[in-house]
């Protein structure tokens, strides 16, 4: 999602460098910085809509993880590192993305030159997406991590096991 994100804004700048015949038209037009507030809220739009989208995905990943967890492997440790991924994710969805979709939309026709209090804000809380971001990561990691030494624990060990083929034996039905 941080490719996406950079990319998309990064389009517009390409865009906005050598527009196409028909886009410079429009672009000389509405004039150069209207274009570009245009372009770039078009693509603020598509970021926001991703990211409700991603995280709604990550929702329903975690509680399949948990479900697997718990049921499955019967780990409470490696559940619980999952349901911590699941809160984090809770509370960017509907505190932190939520805040920054608005503040997105808020800042996106401000000039960048202009001084913005709510550009400030906006990457405060992108900051804060980040930082969750990073600790759901680090969950992740530790969640691999454990299943992987977890496995290696308990491997069975093969024992040999003597055939019984003993001639007095012979009274066992088969």
């Amino acid at each position: 999602m941080l490719c996406i994100a950079t990319q998309s804004l990064g389009v517009v700048d390409e865009a906005m460098s050598s527009p196409p015949g028909g886009a410079a038209k429009i672009i000389r037009t509405v004039g150069k910085d209207n274009a570009r507030a245009l372009l770039r809220y078009s693509a603020g739009e598509q970021n926001r809509f991703l990211f409700e989208g991603w995280e709604l995905a990550q929702m329903a990943l975690a509680a399949g993880l948990i479900l697997v967890l718990i049921l499955g492997l019967k780990s409470r440790l490696l559940a619980g590192l999952a349901v911590g991924m699941l809160m984090l994710v809770l509370f960017a969805h509907f505190r932190v993305t939520a805040e920054l979709a608005w503040l997105g939309k808020t800042i996106e026709f401000i000039p960048w030159s202009a001084e913005s209090l709510e550009r400030d804000l906006f990457w405060r809380q992108h900051a804060v997406y980040s930082a969750i971001e990073a600790a759901k990561l680090l969950l992740g990691a530790a969640v691999g991590v454990l299943l992987f030494t977890m496995r290696r624990r308990r491997t069975p060990v093969r024992k040999e096991i003597d055939a019984v083929n003993h001639a007095h034996h012979g009274h066992v039905n088969r």
